[in-house]
């Protein structure tokens, strides 16, 4: 060990906890020059890394200490939240489990091996660890905030988000400016319903560094909350994801009604055609104009919560996207169902004319199914499902089926080609435009939790969502319909996993061939 390098970590750990990450690399990197093996200068940079979400230069600085060092424990411990990021839990609850093993007395060890526990069903595991952290006289407050705030986490796993409410409750009783907690306490709110609450802790999510790996954005303007917008400069910042930013854009219309002189809609790339192709009341872009100078700023998250949402005021005007206007591609057509030229007559449209835009008219229906999310999602093992077990609802008779990813992981390639039936036309996807175009055409889009879904709520095309035990806070409890869309119908999994739900799709799915 070199003391001035011990020095220069333990200053960097400080610049970490204040939040100022550059200062922090700089000082650990400071540190590796002098002593290129320092075992927590490595460490640290790592967990810098995970907080930056770059599982693979945080998994490359673990893997450095450990090749000196096979049993360093926090070594291990931040290997296992890197293979979390990279959609390997259960190889990174291994590791956990290595490094409390080395540490058994470790709260930090106890409190990320019960983390993976529980969201990968091992609750019993993860009940009793949590169960005997909590017993020790000697735990100090942080830990307990934290271990409380996991034991709530623990029953949200299991699908009793009721009985989460106490143990979040009594986390928040310790540390009641904690934002992950409060972040957590929101969702469990909205997903019970319990809006006013709910929106509020919800908010506090842009005080979390993790949900901002290149940083928590700074806007210009002040922060809007519901203050008088006539005459005035909004900039509305799409900070979510895909899905988030189709479903919020709902609001737009009510940001306009308030008399902003000028609305300005920063949203990602992928998604600009389709949000711009979709208003007339805000300038969409993807980087703010050096000509834009707002004076107030939201994240459209929070549009909800500013306007109160509650079950039965939600903007439900459907649809409210449409495809870019584009030159037709003809490798986007598709053969139009008989369902689709009844619908397209039934709308006063010549059905000659609205097939004339397909590839010819077929029996039966067009359906489009998406089975995995991106990988990234710490959750994504839950809501998505193997190709292998998923497109056996493609074994229906009367339907023409296209898959809508437009990546498909290699290890669902094999049971994918095993159907050469289903046109894979997400691949040749460059955009959300291209895939609300093919949606458009659709008679049903059948999806895990993914941004395709909310896609097809906001086109007025009936979807069917399949959702874990513990779906995503917008979905609610115990319905399986949806207040932020109309033709949305929900089939949710139990402790039974997922066979059962897909045999209630395939069922749904050959009664509507006959209907």
């Amino acid at each position: 060990m070199v003391p001035h390098a011990d020095r220069l970590v333990q200053a960097a750990h400080m610049r970490q906890s204040a939040g100022d990450r550059l200062t922090a690399i700089d000082l650990l990197h400071q540190a590796l020059r002098l002593d290129p093996r320092h075992q927590m200068a490595l460490t640290r940079l790592a967990t810098i890394m995970i907080e930056r979400r770059d599982h693979a230069a945080a998994a490359e600085y673990a893997q450095r200490v450990l090749a000196d060092e096979p049993n360093c424990a926090p070594a291990l411990a931040v290997l296992a939240q890197t293979h979390w990021l990279a959609g390997k839990p259960a190889e990174g609850l291994k590791l956990a489990r290595r490094a409390m093993e080395i540490q058994p007395r470790n709260p930090e060890f106890r409190l990320s091996c019960a983390h993976l526990c529980l969201w990968l069903g091992h609750h019993a595991e993860a009940e009793t660890m949590l169960e005997a952290l909590l017993a020790e006289d000697w735990l100090g407050t942080s830990d307990r905030v934290r271990a409380l705030h996991r034991r709530g986490e623990l029953e949200i796993a299991r699908g009793r988000f009721a009985d989460a409410v106490a143990w979040i409750r009594a986390s928040l009783a310790l540390e009641p400016g904690n934002a992950t907690t409060h972040m957590i306490h929101g969702t469990n709110l909205l997903r019970l319903g319990q809006f006013e609450e709910g929106w509020r802790s919800y908010a506090i999510r842009d005080q979390i560094p993790f949900f901002y790996p290149a940083g928590i954005p700074s806007l210009p303007g002040d922060k809007w909350t519901g203050q008088d917008l006539r005459g005035k400069t909004i900039l509305l910042h799409d900070d979510q994801g895909y899905g988030d930013a189709i479903q919020f854009f709902r609001y737009l219309p009510l940001v306009h009604r308030l008399g902003p002189a000028r609305i300005v809609l920063q949203t990602f790339p992928l998604i600009r055609d389709l949000l711009a192709a979709s208003t007339q009341l805000a300038q969409v872009v993807t980087s703010l104009p050096p000509d834009v100078h707002p004076d107030l700023h939201c994240m459209t998250a929070d549009l909800p919560g500013v306007f109160s949402a509650r079950e039965g005021t939600i903007p439900v005007s459907i649809p409210y996207v449409r495809p870019p206007t584009r030159v037709p591609r003809d490798d986007l057509r598709l053969p139009m169902s008989r369902q689709g030229v009844k619908a397209g007559v039934n709308a006063g449209v010549n059905a000659g004319v609205h097939a004339g835009v397909h590839a010819g008219v077929h029996a039966g229906l067009n359906v489009g199914v998406v089975w995995s999310g991106d990988p990234r999602h710490l959750t994504d093992h839950l809501r998505s499902i193997p190709a292998s077990r998923f497109l056996r609802v493609t074994g229906v008779r009367g339907v023409r089926f296209y898959c809508l990813q437009n990546q498909v992981r290699p290890s669902d390639v094999p049971a994918l080609e095993a159907r050469p039936a289903v046109d894979r036309i997400g691949e040749r996807f460059t955009d959300f435009g291209d895939t609300a175009s093919v949606v458009s055409q659709l008679d049903l889009v059948i999806t895990v939790d993914t941004a395709v879904a909310h896609l097809a709520g906001a086109l007025g095309k009936q979807v069917w969502v399949l959702l874990p035990l513990a779906p995503d806070w917008r979905w609610l409890t115990d319905r399986d319909d949806s207040p932020w869309y109309p033709t949305v119908r929900l089939f949710r999994a139990g402790l039974d996993g997922w066979d059962p739900v897909l045999a209630r799709v395939a069922a749904a799915l050959r009664a509507l061939v006959r209907a």
